[in-house]
């Protein structure tokens, strides 16, 4: 196929042939340059929008301040040593009820069954 073009004050004839593989060329070279141009535009503007406006940025990506991530980091070491200390009132609390279990346990046996228990674990 051509694209035939008659123009200009001499009245040229230009003829561009139009092939599959003219067709593929053009194709690939506009993708390459789509690609880098987006490329560029996606890098420029992230390093423009942090000059200028960081705090804009850092909500839009999600990136923060490494102020930002050091309190993070001091309230979820916080956040630790509570449950830490949590965990051992617990177990202390746990101990305490195993105790109590165990004595109401003792008292609500009646002696007969004890001693048979007894009798038997001694043979």
């Amino acid at each position: 196929m051509q694209l035939i073009w008659i123009g200009g004050s001499t009245s040229q004839v230009k003829k561009i042939s139009i092939t599959g593989k003219g067709l593929i060329k053009l194709t690939v070279i506009i993708c390459i340059f789509l690609f880098l141009t987006g490329f560029g535009v996606h890098f420029l503007g992230y390093r423009i929008a942090f000059h200028v406006n960081p705090e804009l940025t850092r909500a839009m990506g999600g990136a923060i301040s490494i102020q930002q991530k050091e309190l993070i980091e001091a309230s979820y070491k916080e956040q630790v040593q509570k449950l830490e200390a949590n965990i051992a009132q617990v177990n202390q609390k746990i101990e305490e009820l195993t105790v109590i279990k165990d004595q109401f346990a003792d008292i609500a046996t009646p002696a007969p069954v004890k001693s048979k228990s007894n009798n038997l674990n001694t043979k």
